[in-house]
């Protein structure tokens, strides 16, 4: 004969219960801000003006990159001067 467990059927498996009472007390902290961002990708991935604003924030980002390698390059070699004074 088989025993089942009755409180197995109580909480679905995919319900945020479920799984925080699963998860050990010190990533509970982690688990809540994962299953909210889980549900807003689910929400806002119909929405298509945030994949062009990712987008223009990926190329904008690489803009500065590239545009800024004169600066960094300068402050590189005043740093080294800098050290060598000392």
């Amino acid at each position: 004969m088989r025993i089942i467990r009755s409180d197995y059927h109580v909480c679905k498996k995919n319900t945020l219960k479920y799984n925080v009472e699963r998860l050990q007390k010190w990533l509970q902290v982690f688990a809540i801000p994962e299953y909210v961002s889980e549900w807003l990708l689910y929400w806002f991935k119909k929405w298509a003006i945030l994949e062009v604003a990712a987008t223009v924030s990926l190329v904008a980002g690489i803009m500065v990159y590239i545009f800024g390698v004169d600066d960094r390059r300068e402050l590189n070699i005043i740093n080294a001067f800098s050290a060598i004074e000392l």
